[in-house]
């Protein structure tokens, strides 16, 4: 479409974690887990937002600064 993108993973991930699941114990893989939180974590502006411009750590050509950071990352 326009503008629309999505992107595919396959993880296969042997790592298991307890977790309690409706109040009932539960096994899930630690990447599924991990992922789940951090998303919740930056959708409720859990996260702060990094500021790449004033970073010390030095730039590769793995890591790319956005040009202009969005209004809401400052």
């Amino acid at each position: 479409g326009d503008g629309d993108s999505e992107i595919g993973l396959v993880v296969e991930d042997g790592d298991m974690v307890r977790l309690t699941m409706d109040g009932h114990p539960y096994m899930a893989t630690c990447f599924a887990t991990t992922l789940h939180r951090k998303l919740f974590r930056e959708h409720l502006g859990l996260i702060e937002p990094q500021n790449v411009l004033h970073s010390t750590e030095k730039v590769t050509s793995f890591m790319r600064c956005a040009p202009e950071p969005d209004d809401d990352e400052i």
